[in-house]
């Protein structure tokens, strides 16, 4: 598993960044896989099936290290990133892919870092600066800009989902952060998706298509979507959220758009060209500055951390 324990403040901040980029890779496969499944299931299937399979793999886990359940305000949080990232993102990416590609949704969804900065300030109790701000404002412009000339200056019928994706992982995203500050990452997630299991287990079994697929691409997508994009991914992504800061680490993403065309490319054998380069150098430009900012915590003294120090806290 991975270590919750938090080595020196600067030692933090480069592991952080270590396991973001991890989680960020596993995660930019997710749209790709989902384009190959939906050839043989339907996209509420795939939402609930793959719940269901990461769900008896994180109760199995829960259940041989005895984890305690989580209660009152974290049971309340758990049941809102259940919804989020359980249900709200697989469904709306799902309709999505149906009428929109893979590299196509991953610039849509690169948003989610502005996303989830919005909801780390809101309800996370993080105070992101003027300047994190703007760079993540700019971010956030790149990369529409990137998605409105890809589509011919048009917005894509599955661009609502994608947008409501987004900021549904935002704020799941910012909820996992926030409970991974006490208690190890991995049981996060775990939690949420044990607790799904009744609902996601119906919807699965009702959902489930006709005929079954037997392409061996169309299974090897639904396994991975369960196993890695479901969980093991955020064992990843939740710690370094835990130990770099939820808009901070969330500015990582950023790159997701970029693996997820290339993912894509490697799939689909579409060619890259010179232009998804030029605006994927602008987005490793901003995400590195945005990367040497601090983000403060309302629960901190702002004046007490110098800024290059990362913060420490654990979620």
């Amino acid at each position: 598993m991975i270590p919750e324990k938090l080595p020196a403040p600067a030692s933090a901040s480069v592991i952080a960044i270590v396991f973001g980029l991890i989680g960020m890779i596993l995660f930019a496969a997710t749209l790709p896989a989902t384009v190959l499944a939906l050839e043989g299931m339907g996209p509420v299937f795939i939402t609930a099936g793959r719940a269901v399979l990461a769900g008896i793999l994180a109760g199995s886990l829960l259940a041989l290290f005895r984890v305690p359940r989580p209660r009152g305000r974290a049971l309340a949080q758990t049941a809102v990133i259940a919804l989020c990232l359980v249900v709200g993102f697989p469904l709306f990416t799902g309709l999505a892919m149906q009428t929109v590609g893979a590299g196509h949704g991953g610039v849509v969804l690169a948003i989610m870092p502005l996303s989830t900065a919005c909801w780390a300030a809101l309800v996370g109790g993080e105070r992101p600066g003027l300047a994190f701000w703007l760079l993540s404002l700019l971010g956030a412009l790149i990369v529409l800009v990137f998605t409105m000339s890809r589509a011919g200056w048009q917005i894509a019928p599955g661009d609502v989902f994608l947008l409501a994706a987004a900021a549904s992982a935002g704020l799941g995203y910012t909820y996992s952060g926030v409970l991974s500050r006490s208690r190890p990452g991995w049981t996060v997630t775990a939690w949420a998706l044990t607790y799904s299991l009744p609902f996601t287990g119906a919807v699965a079994l009702f959902s489930r298509p006709e005929v079954w697929p037997a392409s061996p691409s169309v299974w090897l997508s639904f396994v991975y979507l369960g196993i890695v994009s479901m969980f093991l991914g955020f064992l990843f992504w939740n710690a370094a959220l835990a130990r770099g800061g939820i808009a901070k680490v969330g500015q990582i993403q950023l790159l997701q758009p970029f693996a997820t065309i290339a993912i894509a490319a490697l799939i689909t054998t579409e060619k890259l060209d010179p232009l998804e380069i030029v605006f994927a150098a602008a987005v490793v430009f901003v995400v590195a500055i945005a990367q040497r900012l601090r983000v403060g915590r309302k629960d901190e003294p702002a004046a007490v951390i110098p800024a290059r120090e990362a913060p420490t806290a654990v979620r």
